[in-house]
């Protein structure tokens, strides 16, 4: 536990946020220059024509793209001669759309920046831009590069677009932005943000990857609700907030679509992912076409609160992206391919095209994850003792082991959490050293040994990402940094108003320390010819170091792919992630804990299990945690509809305690003697379903009727799944309330 004065840190605020947000970008140039290395490129001669007239310039594979020089607007033609244009053909007719709307609608680009009061505005490239006249174009492989120049602000942002025989890839050249005027600094780029719209009335939807998965239907929607924003991967945790974000589920894979009618796209970001935001919003109120699109972040912004002067300033990123660009890549369907399962299909097919994935052998129907110690204060002899108390220890996990395999559960996937020296306050683990109030290294070892001659494939959890306890190698100065340059604060927040507690502040490895973590602990690991091991966090948490030596979260997701990679070489290894994100499931040999649910905004009208159809038969996957559920009976049938692997989290003793804890209060059942039967029944259900469809991806999935799910697999298998409370019945065959029904 790690206890800090908040006053002091506050003091410490004021005086960095006041540093950093009177920082200057770079020397201005008089307005109408042209940025140095731009000079070589003139401006586009313009004409004042108001009409759109497109010329093909590339064609690949049946698609052709033809742009617009003249207006700056691209339009992709596919295979079926559907036109997905970026400015919506009519846009200037739209009756609910003011002017400032329409000039975004004709503009590739929204580009938002920060004066030096710290108020953002964002201007639409089409005004700020091309109607002045200051842009170049340039033809380039397969597509075209615009320049747009917006002079009053001071930013010059190239964006390319291109075929790849695959469909139309659309990139903002981050390396080669320049900022020309000291009183701006450039946040964020919005590229294509009206490509595709669809006008009002059109019958689709578009796909959230917000946990499952959500759609947005266009008639359906909450016209009145706050557009769907929110950023990939989840916020960056290195921006400290003393509140809850209230927003339930991340976004984890960074896939985005829409359907219209018989046709649609599945955007993929490709580059640029840890920051890039998912936007949306159904048509009707100020503007009669719906949207979706992505904003990269140039540079991140935090809130900090000046005690002193009693207010609020923003201050900024010193630094900006990484990565040379960020790139989105848009794919079209048509046809029965026009729905969210053939947008899973496609991304599932980039996974195994051009990230590397290769699949993966299902065999687990049931893991189960083991708490270990946990640190609790107890009273001896009218004392307070602060001290480790074992909830499941190495041999009362090998009991349990048996006794499931006695019932005829197996083979088990063992996640084995807390069991390292400290248990849930261990300090970063350098090295595999057993907790000695669970059996110590003797009794990890017959562990180890016990599971190996049983067939349970036994996953100990490393923690790479959380300095829970500070120590001489690892301590606040190896935490990464906020924008503030102070070490970036975790925590735990109060259910009842969200606020943040203090006194249990933890913080964040700087991304810089895991190369040497890393080695440390893969040489540990192979003194013990250990095979298999948990990273959740490491699947989990992405956040960048805006200290000194500063790491950007684009960065960041090259480190966690190299220290990722490293675990992976070694010899047989097998990795177990948690809730994986999409950079790290290339690295995963099974993944626990797939989402059920969305965060549940106003704007989104339906849950779907995009996660699971785009990974099944890819990568073994089990469902969340079920005896953490609200309803134990209704996450067993979300795993029948998918296809997904049960999963429990399970301890031996002192449940008092773990509503004591920060850490674990949200557990309040999981005692091993009152779940051991209700798993053996679980698994005695759906083990033969689970082995039907082992190895087998979803290839059509819906909604029959509310509370029915049907999913159809490539091997033929069809499940259908009633979450009613009454009997239905379909197609001539009755399935059971709160029951499925498969054959094939």
């Amino acid at each position: 536990m790690i206890n800090l004065q908040s006053s002091r840190l506050r003091a410490v605020s004021v005086i960095l946020a006041l540093a950093f947000i009177f920082v200057l970008s770079a020397a201005a140039v008089n307005p109408g220059e042209q940025a140095a290395g731009e000079n070589t490129v003139p401006y586009y001669a313009r004409s004042e024509k108001d009409s759109y007239e497109y010329e093909t310039i590339s064609e690949l594979n049946g698609i052709s793209l033809a742009v617009d020089k003249n207006q700056a607007a691209i339009m992709v033609t596919d295979t079926t001669g559907k036109e997905w244009h970026s400015t919506p053909p009519d846009y200037m007719e739209d009756e609910l759309s003011n002017s400032a709307t329409k000039m975004a609608m004709a503009s590739l680009i929204l580009v938002s920046y920060a004066d030096i009061t710290g108020n953002i505005t964002t201007v639409n490239g089409y005004a700020a831009s091309v109607r002045k006249s200051t842009y170049s174009v340039r033809e380039i492989n397969n597509g075209i590069r615009f320049t747009f120049t917006f002079e009053r602000e001071g930013f010059v942002v190239p964006v390319e677009f291109w075929l790849d025989g695959a469909g139309l890839n659309a990139s903002v050249v981050m390396g080669e932005i320049r900022e020309t005027n000291q009183n701006f600094k450039l946040i964020q780029i919005a590229l294509l943000p009206y490509f595709g719209a669809a006008k009002l009335g059109t019958s689709g939807y578009f796909l959230v990857p917000d946990g499952c998965g959500a759609l947005i239907e266009y008639d359906k929607s909450n016209i009145f609700a706050e557009h769907y924003q929110q950023r990939v991967y989840g916020g960056e945790l290195s921006t400290t907030r003393l509140e809850a974000d209230g927003i339930k589920r991340q976004a984890l894979l960074p896939v985005f679509g829409s359907k219209q009618g018989e046709e649609a796209f599945v955007g993929i970001i490709t580059s640029g992912a840890p920051r890039a935001i998912i936007s949306a919003k159904a048509a009707g109120i100020d503007a009669g076409y719906s949207r979706i699109g992505i904003t990269f972040i140039y540079r991140e912004t935090d809130m900090v609160f000046i005690e002193k002067k009693n207010q609020t300033v923003r201050i900024f990123e010193t630094r900006h992206s990484a990565y040379d660009r960020h790139t989105v890549r848009y794919q079209f369907q048509s046809g029965q391919k026009a729905d969210y399962v053939g947008m899973a299909e496609t991304y599932r097919n980039y996974l195994i095209d051009e990230a590397g994935i290769d699949l993966k052998e299902e065999k687990i129907p049931v893991y189960i994850n083991l708490l270990g110690g946990i640190r609790a204060t107890t009273n001896v002899l009218g004392f307070p003792v602060n001290r480790i108390h074992p909830l499941t220890d190495f041999a009362a996990a090998a009991d349990f082991l048996q006794s499931l395999i006695s019932d005829g559960v197996s083979p088990v996937g063992l996640q084995y959490t807390n069991w390292q020296k400290g248990g849930d306050r261990h300090p970063v683990q350098t090295s595999i050293k057993p907790e000695g109030k669970l059996g110590g290294k003797s009794g990890f070892k017959k562990l180890l040994d016990y599971c190996g001659q049983n067939g349970v494939k036994l996953y100990p959890d490393i923690n790479l990402t959380d300095i829970r306890k500070t120590s001489f190698r690892y301590g606040t100065g190896s935490a990464a940094k906020s924008i503030q340059k102070q070490p970036a604060m975790q925590y735990h927040y109060r259910l009842n108003n969200n606020s943040a507690i203090l006194s249990e502040a933890t913080f964040l490895l700087s991304p810089n320390r895991f190369y040497g973590l890393s080695d440390m602990l893969i040489k540990s690991i192979r003194k013990w010819d250990m095979t298999s091991i948990g990273l959740t966090t490491l699947g989990q948490k992405l956040y960048s170091d805006f200290g000194g030596n500063h790491v950007s979260r684009d960065k960041a997701e090259d480190i966690w792919n190299e220290v990722l990679s490293k675990f992976k070489q070694q010899p047989q290894m097998e990795i177990l992630l948690s809730s994986a994100a999409g950079y790290a499931l290339k690295y995963a040999d099974v993944i626990t804990d797939t989402p059920s649910s969305s965060s549940g905004f106003d704007c989104t009208t339906e849950d779907v299990p995009f996660y699971q159809i785009a990974l099944k038969g890819l990568i073994p996957l089990s469902v969340e945690t079920l005896n953490h559920l609200p309803d134990y009976r209704k996450g067993l049938l979300f795993a029948a509809e998918t296809g997904a692997a049960l999963q429990y989290e399970i301890f031996n003793e002192n449940e008092q305690l773990l509503k004591d804890s920060h850490y674990y209060s949200h557990i309040i059942n999981g005692l091993m003697s009152e779940w051991i039967n209700k798993i053996a029944d679980g698994f005695r259900e759906i083990a033969p379903l689970y082995q039907a469809v082992s190895g087998a991806t979803i290839s059509g999935h819906r909604r029959i009727q509310p509370g029915v799910a049907k999913t159809v697999y490539s091997n033929g298998v069809v499940v259908i799944v009633n979450y009613n409370n009454f009997d239905i019945v379909h197609e001539g065959t009755t399935v059971k309330a709160l029951g499925f029904h498969w054959e094939g």
